[in-house]
C-alpha cells in the first residue's frame, strides 16, 4: 500500500522533538542514577540531574542534525506503522546522550575504577528509555 498524504486533523509524532525530549529525559536519569552510583549522597546526583537534562537536550539536538542533516520537519502517522521510525529516532537521542553523560560523571569524579557499572547503566538507559518513548509515542 502507498503511502497516502496526510490529512489536517491527523495525529502525527514529530521526530525531532522526540529526539530531544528521549535525550534529555536520557540526561535526567543516567546523569542522577551514575552519580548516584559513584558518590552515594544526593546533593551531587541532584545536580547532576539538572545538569543531564541540558546536557541530554544539547547533545540531542547536536545528533539529530548530523542524523538528518536537512533541517526539515519530518512526521509520521501515530500508529504500529510508524514504528520503525520513532525506535530508530529514541535511539538516536537516547544511546549518544547516554555515553556522553556517562563520560561526563566518569570524568568529573574520576571514577575509572567503575567504568563498566557507570557505561553499563548509561547504555542499558538509553536503549530502554528510547525504547519506551518510541512506543509511547507511536501507539498513544
Amino acid at each position: 500500500m502507498a503511502d497516502q498524504p496526510l490529512q489536517a486533523g491527523e495525529r502525527v509524532v514529530e521526530l525531532a522533538a522526540l529526539v530531544r525530549t528521549v535525550g534529555a529525559v536520557t540526561g535526567v536519569v543516567v546523569g542522577a542514577a551514575t552519580t548516584w552510583l559513584v558518590k552515594r549522597t544526593w546533593w551531587p546526583s541532584l545536580a547532576a540531574f539538572i545538569l543531564g537534562a541540558v546536557a541530554g537536550f544539547v547533545v540531542s539536538s547536536f545528533v539529530w542534525r548530523l542524523y538528518r542533516p536537512g533541517g526539515q520537519t519530518i512526521v509520521v502517522r501515530v500508529g504500529s506503522g510508524s514504528l520503525s521510525h520513532t525506535i530508530a529516532a529514541g535511539l538516536v537521542g537516547g544511546v549518544p546522550v547516554a555515553l556522553v553523560v556517562g563520560l561526563a560523571v566518569l570524568v568529573c569524579f574520576s571514577a575509572w575504577s567503575r567504568v563498566m557499572t557507570v557505561l553499563g547503566t548509561s547504555l542499558g538507559c538509553g536503549i530502554v528509555l528510547g525504547v519506551i518513548f518510541a512506543c509511547l509515542a507511536s501507539l498513544l
